[in-house]
């Protein structure tokens, strides 16, 4: 977990932009526990991804593809095949799944990164061109994903 400690989120927003957007250079601050070091930079690379630039110099560049298939929402672990958010927190009957698959977006839109913003001291929100973005993304998994982009 992060510390009282530890560094604050400080995002660069352009007040004529909606509260909270990261333009696609802003300077933000934030700690990873696995590094112990603050990630100091996120830039949105259009729609293609993002590259974050730690306080050691280290910069990882990470891909919407690799971004959207890491996705920590609940959602988009149950797509993967994680049950561990089937069982409702009430008691009774689990409801009953559809087996009706509706396939209304674009693999394109589903890749297609449209906002990035800070969560506290520790994450990252991210909006896609399908609509989805409840997905958060902890300093810890994106310092992962580029480390696990740098050995492709």
């Amino acid at each position: 977990m992060f510390t009282a400690s530890s560094p604050v989120c400080h995002c660069a927003v352009d007040p004529s932009t909606e509260l909270g957007y990261i333009p696609s250079a802003a300077t933000y601050t934030g700690s990873c526990e696995a590094t112990m070091q603050s990630l100091v930079e996120i830039k949105r690379n259009d729609t293609a991804g993002v590259t974050l630039r730690w306080e050691d110099g280290t910069v990882h560049s990470i891909s919407s593809r690799t971004l959207r298939e890491h996705c920590p929402s609940a959602v988009s672990k149950a797509k993967r095949g994680d049950t561990s958010h089937d069982a409702p927190l009430t008691s009774g009957p689990a409801p009953r799944k559809s087996l009706l698959r509706i396939v209304d977006t674009t693999a394109d839109e589903q890749l297609s990164l449209i906002k990035v913003w800070p969560i506290g001291n520790y994450a990252i929100g991210m909006a896609w061109g399908d609509g989805h973005n409840s997905g958060i993304y902890p300093f810890d998994l994106l310092f992962e994903l580029g480390e696990q982009e740098k050995q492709v």
